[in-house]
């Protein structure tokens, strides 16, 4: 029997791969689509991002502790590099 070549690139992974992201289902997607309409927002994008401040907003108004929580958090990590290393300058 011929022996096959060897493959390129990754090797097959021996289960299926978790989904990552957020998923909705149509009817949820149907729904904010239709939101975009009532709070003026051009993307799926912008609608998500303004429904979170809301939330959040939210939280912090009602929720005891949780400014307190969010602003020893801010303290915390100001000044502290953000999440993005900047390339090295080429010369």
């Amino acid at each position: 029997m011929p022996e096959e070549p060897p493959r390129r690139g990754r090797p097959p992974r021996a289960e299926p791969a978790e989904p990552s992201g957020y998923r909705i289902t149509a009817a949820q997607r149907r729904q904010l689509t239709l939101a975009m309409g009532f709070t003026n927002t051009r993307t799926l994008q912008a609608l998500i991002d303004a429904a979170v401040n809301d939330y959040l907003h939210q939280l912090r108004e009602s929720v005891p502790g949780f400014a307190a929580a969010v602003a020893a958090a801010e303290t915390h990590v100001s000044g502290q590099p953000d999440n993005v290393t900047p390339l090295p300058r080429r010369r």
